[in-house]
């Protein structure tokens, strides 16, 4: 969108939340009383993340594994919707120590939480996603009681491959 000053257009508040809405939307707007037609930049790569999983590994002396799903994408292309995926247990044959198991996403769950699109430095192309996001949220829980009670955490999700993940826990 172009940074043209439009005061003095005198705008009706009608008219400007039209343009706004049609831009959140996505849309081009070509009946600008300034003449110019306007649009967004979206991040053309950002509408592709619909559907892919992403995954967070984290812990100190055992590796836990956190997998979402990018279930929309905004406007700017600058944030997604994610939603908890439930993980699934893979076996993996013989000789694996134990408390320790290879694991892939199931099913989404829970309510939708916002994490920010960062292209990463490794490969331009591809992207990581930030933010906090439930990570010990209970399938009837929410966000709200999530946030509540400190069970939110600070995430850097990079996408999943295909491959069955390591993990290890305790009891």
């Amino acid at each position: 969108m172009t940074k043209k000053d439009h005061r003095p257009y005198n705008l009706s508040l009608e008219k400007a939340s039209e343009i706004i809405g049609k831009l959140k939307a996505g849309e081009t707007v070509t009946d600008c009383p300034c003449g110019e037609t306007h649009q967004l930049n979206v991040n053309p790569k950002a509408k592709e993340l619909i559907g892919k999983i992403f995954y967070e590994s984290w812990g100190y002396d055992q590796t836990n594994i956190d997998f979402a799903i990018v279930v929309s994408v905004s406007p700017s292309g600058k944030t997604v919707l994610c939603r908890m995926m439930s993980e699934k247990v893979v076996p993996m044959g013989e000789g694996y120590a134990p408390m320790s198991e290879h694991v892939v996403p199931d099913q989404p769950y829970g309510e939708p939480f916002r994490l920010h699109v960062r292209s990463r430095a490794i490969n331009p192309n591809d992207v990581s996603l930030v933010g906090q996001y439930p990570f010990c949220l209970r399938p009837d829980e929410t966000l709200e009681s999530a946030r509540q009670h400190g069970a939110m955490r600070m995430g850097y999700f990079t996408r999943w491959e295909g491959k069955p993940l390591y993990q290890s826990h305790y009891a």
